[in-house]
């Protein structure tokens, strides 16, 4: 893959069901990106949002139907996500304040033996998009701790003939970041510098760390959600 990239062949394709973007710099795992990849010289540098899915379904949830800003109307156009009516209860403001903090994945791996990275592979695999059974450990933590967000995750993926949540939310964040922050950022940098995004982040170069940062917040401020976004270097 690293061959071809040097090479200028690379790979652009955009799901159906959920509108990601895959390239061929976003299929390198990320030390490899980190580590490998360079442009002029200079290192890059990914501005990532944190804890992407279950913050972007905090902020969901939360969004009354009768007061959409014209943003929240962009990014849930065509996205059948039930309204949530637990908004007032102390699981939900815990939920919400947990991914706000971007320790989610910490907060279940509490106890349960089980490393962050394994907990994220179980919450998305066996929550959101419901591939394995509910009764698993990570699971059983999350309906334990957070039960009204865990029924209506439940709900949602129980529903006939319609998308797992995960997709809805895969739609969500590539509208948030692929096209909204990717837009924002295109207008600000200079035209001779280009940058890279990658589902829940953007790869750009250390020195126009700041610009997407900015571009990313901006994004937020307009879509009226609350959520984090880092550099990582």
């Amino acid at each position: 893959m690293i061959e071809s990239i040097a090479a200028g062949r690379h790979r652009l394709s955009v799901g159906e069901a959920s509108e990601r973007v895959t390239t061929s710099v976003g299929l390198l795992r990320r030390t490899i990106r980190q580590t490998t990849l360079s442009v002029h010289g200079q290192p890059l540098i990914e501005v990532d949002l944190k804890c992407s899915q279950p913050s972007i379904l905090a902020n969901v949830l939360a969004i009354e139907n009768n007061n959409l800003s014209p943003q929240q109307q962009w990014l849930l156009r065509g996205v059948d996500l039930p309204k949530f009516s637990g908004c007032a209860k102390a699981d939900y403001r815990d939920f919400a304040a947990t991914v706000e903090a971007g320790l989610l994945y910490e907060r279940l791996a509490e106890g349960s033996g089980l490393t962050r990275d394994e907990v994220k592979k179980y919450v998305m695999r066996d929550l959101f998009a419901q591939r394995r059974r509910y009764d698993a450990p990570v699971q059983k933590a999350f309906f334990k701790r957070w039960p009204s967000v865990g029924a209506y995750i439940f709900a949602v993926n129980n529903r006939t003939d319609n998308p797992k949540l995960i997709t809805l939310l895969q739609t969500i964040e590539a509208r948030l970041v692929t096209q909204a922050v990717a837009q924002t950022l295109a207008d600000r940098l200079p035209d001779d510098v280009g940058f890279v995004p990658i589902h829940d982040c953007v790869l750009v170069q250390v020195t126009h760390q700041s610009t997407a940062l900015d571009a990313f917040k901006d994004v937020f401020e307009n879509s009226r959600f609350k959520l984090r976004v880092e550099a990582k270097g």
